[in-house]
């Protein structure tokens, strides 16, 4: 079993501009939070999590008390959304994303604010594209319908033109 060390490529939390490729951890969620809250200068508290409703509410404790909260959301690559904010508050806009990999682990959801793909429930969904698989969210349970077979198709075709999986 590879440490956590040993699955992520980068070393520190620095932001790539030019990344193209998405580059999933293994399982069912492609990504990892990381949460840090500072109390002054001084970091009180940090923790890689996988992303899911619970961490969104030790996050938002978190953020009930006066200092300041870091969130960011990364895969093995680097990092795809980041947050830093001043608290006590409740909501928390995203100050930086890379639209393109936001867009290929979000197909279906609002990333405006960070926690917004999980204020509902949301759902792991297996993708085979060009014979490789991956999971993405989503927050819709089957995706047969006649509407989110639709959607697949609109995302099958943004895959065959972005650089994602290459």
């Amino acid at each position: 079993m590879k440490t956590f060390d040993q699955l992520i490529k980068f070393k520190t939390w620095e932001i790539d501009l030019y990344r193209t490729k998405i580059m999933p951890f293994p399982g069912k969620y492609p990504t990892r939070w990381r949460v840090s809250f500072y109390a002054g200068i001084k970091c009180v508290h940090t923790h890689v999590c996988k992303p899911n409703s619970l961490q969104q509410q030790i996050a938002l404790n978190l953020a009930k008390k006066l200092g300041a909260i870091d969130l960011m959301e990364f895969d093995r690559g680097g990092v795809i959304r980041r947050c830093y904010r001043a608290t006590p508050r409740k909501t928390f806009e995203v100050q930086w994303t890379h639209p393109t990999l936001t867009y290929a682990y979000y197909p279906w959801s609002p990333t405006g604010e960070f926690f917004s793909p999980w204020w509902g429930p949301i759902y792991h969904k297996r993708m085979r594209f060009e014979g490789r698989d991956f999971f993405v969210y989503s927050p819709y349970q089957t995706m047969l319908d006649a509407g989110n077979v639709e959607r697949l198709r609109e995302y099958r075709r943004w895959l065959r033109g972005s650089a994602v999986l290459k």
